[in-house]
């Protein structure tokens, strides 16, 4: 019963991991300017730009 639990801690921790290293990533070119954000609102457009830019 507990290893269900378990495992979908371990990959919440993983994901959790994952997104730590994207955050510092996207943080340290929109400090240095190699990152803008988009003007506009589309949600679409805002994440497709800053994956273009990590690529």
């Amino acid at each position: 019963m507990a290893e269900p639990i378990i495992t979908h801690i371990a990959a919440l921790a993983c994901e959790s991991r994952t997104l730590t290293k994207i955050r510092h990533a996207l943080l340290a070119k929109l400090v240095s300017g190699q990152l803008r954000v988009p003007l506009s609102n589309d949600p679409e457009e805002q994440v497709g730009a800053a994956i273009e830019a990590l690529a």
